[in-house]
This record gives structure tokens, sequence and C-alpha cells, in this order.
């Protein structure tokens, strides 16, 4: 009896035995499946890590290239504007020397510091545009721009007022002007009706004179 009971004891003993072989079997080959697992994923980070070096070398990179590009075009602003100052100074030496801009030979430019200025020659056709700035009024006692030809006269007067003729009373709507300010007119004779436009350094003035006679003349 005893040796029966060893003996199921001895079976039950191996049943265990293998289950727990079993068992063991299988968390192993869970282990080598987490481990294989782990693997992966650190290889796929190592891989992702160097991904992302390269891709901020290539972006500090691309931002060291992107510095250069705008230092380089910030150069290039700083000559051209410097390249304009220059050129600004030698047109305005230019304009006061010959009394006319190079570039624009129907644009005729006058500084104006006393007397009665004629401006020659009669104009009959083409554009023509006419800049004057007067110099060195210490008193307000100047004059305006005049047009005229044998049977009309306008003027521009330094008050903002057209006088046409010899009427005393001008049209106001035009803005005043002083010493220093640049005054011009232009004259389009080929526009229909024949038009001269007033501007007193940059902004044209709202009032103008319509049906010009077609040869004109200006003086200040």
């Amino acid at each position: 009896m005893l040796n029966q009971v060893t003996s199921d004891e001895s079976e039950s003993l191996n049943r265990k035995l293998q289950q727990m072989m079993q068992e063991l079997s299988s968390l192993c080959k869970q282990l080598d499946k987490q481990k294989k697992k782990l693997e992966d994923e650190k290889s796929d980070q190592d891989k992702l890590l160097k991904r992302m070096i390269v891709k901020e070398d290539e972006r500090l990179n691309y931002e060291k290239e992107q510095e250069r590009m705008k230092k380089e075009w910030d150069d290039k602003e700083n000559e051209c504007e410097q390249l304009s100052l220059e050129l600004l100074q030698i047109k305005f030496i230019l304009q006061k020397t010959l009394g006319y801009d190079p570039v624009e030979p129907n644009l005729i430019i006058l500084y104006i510091r006393s007397g009665l200025n004629v401006v020659d020659p009669v104009m009959t056709k083409d554009v023509y545009r006419i800049k004057l700035q007067f110099e060195d009024h210490k008193s307000e006692n100047f004059n305006s721009i005049f047009l005229f030809n044998k049977t009309r006269t306008v003027r521009y007067q330094k008050n903002g007022e057209l006088g046409i003729g010899q009427s005393i009373q001008g049209i106001i709507g035009n803005q005043m002007y002083k010493c220093g300010q640049i005054v011009s007119a232009d004259v389009d004779f080929e526009a229909v009706p024949l038009t001269i436009n007033f501007y007193v350094d940059d902004p044209e003035q709202p009032i103008y004179i319509r049906n010009v006679p077609k040869s004109i003349r200006f003086y200040i």
C-alpha cells in the first residue's frame, strides 16, 4: 500500500513538473517575443533618432543659409539705396545746372531767386511740365506761375488762387505755397480739351484750366 501511494505521488509530481516545464517554456517564449519587440522598438527609435539628427542638421543648415541670404539681400538693398541717393544727387546737380531733366527733356526746372523769368521756347506740341522752386526769398513778396499768349493770361498765385486775365478776384481751391516748396504745371497738347494741371510738391491740385490756347509760354 505504501509503495502504491509513493507511485501515485511520483506520477503526480511528474505531471506537475511537466506542467511547470510547459509553463516555463511558454514564459520563455513570451519573454523572447517581448525581448524581440523591445529590440525592434529600440532599433526603430535609433533610426528615428538618426533621422531627427539629420533633420536637425538640415534645419540648422537651412537657417544658416536663410541668414546668409537675408544678409546678402540687406547688403544689396543698402547698396541700391546708396546708388539711388547718388543718382538723385547727380540728377539734382544736372537739373540745377542745365535747367531741365536730361532724362525728361520736356521737364523744365527753374530755381527762382528774383526778377522776371521767361521760359523758352513757346510751346505748341508734345507734353510739357514746368517745375519751380523759389529760393532765398526772405520776404513774402514773390510771385506765381504765369502762362500766357497774346490773348490770355493765367496766374497761379502764392495764396493758392488762380487769376484769369485782368480779373482781380481769383479762383480759390488750390493749395497755398511758400518759398522752398516745389510748384509745377503741366500741359498736354495732344489732350482734348487742352488742359493745364497744377501741383504743389507732389499732390495734384483740384482746380485746373481747360480750353488753353494752342500756343503758350511760361513766365514767373
